[in-house]
């Protein structure tokens, strides 16, 4: 919502004595005393300007200005590059620290109320991802903005998801940029690393194949590993539910051996001669 632009500076009260302020102030808005700290004109805006009851108001006029005319930033410039240091060198620290404790994103909210989220900004605050800020991010992400179902998760959710919805200061700072991490801390226990479209480098081992191939079986295809036939499982079954990897990996692409490490009393060996033989 666009604010009225701010009247000129008041010639006479306060601070604005012809005594104290130098003569090209007299009259010019808050914009046009900034262009003047810009050039170079004046050193810095005048003593006391952003404690004037008009302050907040000529705030939102001149940092509007710096984002529209002195930067021409678009949406995702703003994401991307926002932060403390762009207000200190367009000369607005001041106007920041008096008005917005220092706060660039209360500055932007106050510009463009409620078009930005704090966490979509590339530069969040130190200390601002806390566990619970993280969890109710994830699920306002998910939920609102993808508004994605299980399925769409399962076949879609990965690293681009984040840097194509600009949620990437999330991604780079939330659970070591691990989207199924991610997914556990909002929904525990809900879905395994392996369903996703992208598993974290050097996941795979024994162990993780074992405990996939077990979910395989009996959360999947709902088999008793003691009564059913475990060997009707065949290597598509393995590759429809993405355990190709495992399977290649440790078992040369057989599910028998797969099976054989998962439940190795059904083939009457031992649990110590599958993992010397897997």
């Amino acid at each position: 919502m666009l604010m009225a632009k701010p009247g000129p500076i008041p010639a006479q009260g306060g601070y604005m004595a012809k005594e104290s302020v130098s003569d090209k102030v007299f009259g010019l808005t808050a914009v046009e005393v900034y262009k003047l700290v810009l050039k170079g004109e004046l050193k810095k805006f005048p003593d006391g300007f952003w404690q004037l009851p008009e302050a907040p108001e000529n705030a939102i006029a001149v940092t509007r200005y710096m984002f529209e005319e002195v930067l021409s930033w678009t949406e995702g410039d703003i994401i991307q590059n926002l932060r403390w240091k762009t207000f200190v060198e367009n000369k607005l620290n001041g106007m920041l620290n008096i008005l917005c404790g220092g706060s660039a994103f209360k500055a932007l909210d106050a510009v463009y109320p409620t078009q930005y989220h704090e966490w979509e900004l590339v530069n969040t605050p130190r200390g601002y991802w806390t566990k619970e800020t993280k969890i109710k991010v994830g699920k306002w992400f998910i939920e609102e903005k993808l508004k994605w179902d299980r399925q769409t998760i399962v076949d879609r959710f990965s690293t681009q998801t984040f840097r194509e919805n600009d949620m990437m200061s999330m991604y780079l700072h939330c659970f070591n940029g691990n989207p199924f991490k991610l997914l556990e801390a909002i929904y525990p226990g809900e879905y395994q690393p392996w369903e996703l479209t992208q598993i974290a480098k050097g996941y795979w081992t024994r162990k993780t194949a074992i405990k996939a191939t077990r979910w395989l079986v009996e959360e999947k295809l709902k088999l008793n590993p003691v009564a059913d036939n475990l060997l009707s499982i065949d290597y598509e079954t393995f590759m429809e539910y993405g355990l190709g990897t495992p399977l290649h990996y440790y078992y040369s692409k057989n599910p028998k051996r797969a099976l054989t490490a998962a439940y190795p009393y059904r083939f009457g060996i031992s649990s110590k001669d599958v993992n010397h033989n897997a």
